[in-house]
């Protein structure tokens, strides 16, 4: 197998599941409280469960895509010599981590204000 097919490949998939797992957790997270506190009936004692649900999750949730971000970032760092000439190494390279760090942080908080919204511990 060529190297620079290899690396990509190898870059690539470990790369790829984080982030899909990231939004999968998001989506799950996000979606799944509002419905499990309309299921459950909508009291004050739901909703604070379901805060504190929120909040554990928030914490993984942060986490899991501080991490992501962050082996993207060593991924892209240890390219190989022989893969940097690929287009795709050179768009990896010029990639912007910070930002990614930023909209990761503000979708997971973002998340957790909505459901303090929702469950009506804010306002």
């Amino acid at each position: 197998m060529d190297t620079k097919f290899h690396y990509w490949l190898d870059a690539s998939r470990n790369t790829q599941a984080s982030f899909i797992a990231w939004i999968v957790a998001l989506l799950v997270w996000g979606s799944g409280i509002p419905l499990a506190f309309g299921a459950l009936g909508s009291g004050s004692d739901v909703a604070v469960g379901l805060t504190v649900v929120s909040a554990a999750t928030t914490v993984f949730h942060f986490i899991l895509g501080a991490s992501t971000v962050d082996q993207y970032k060593k991924v892209t760092a240890d390219t190989p010599e022989e893969a940097r000439d690929t287009n795709f190494a050179q768009s990896e390279l010029k990639s912007p981590f910070g930002f990614f760090s930023v909209i990761t942080a503000a979708a997971t908080i973002s998340v957790f204000v909505g459901h303090l919204l929702i469950l009506g511990i804010l306002g």
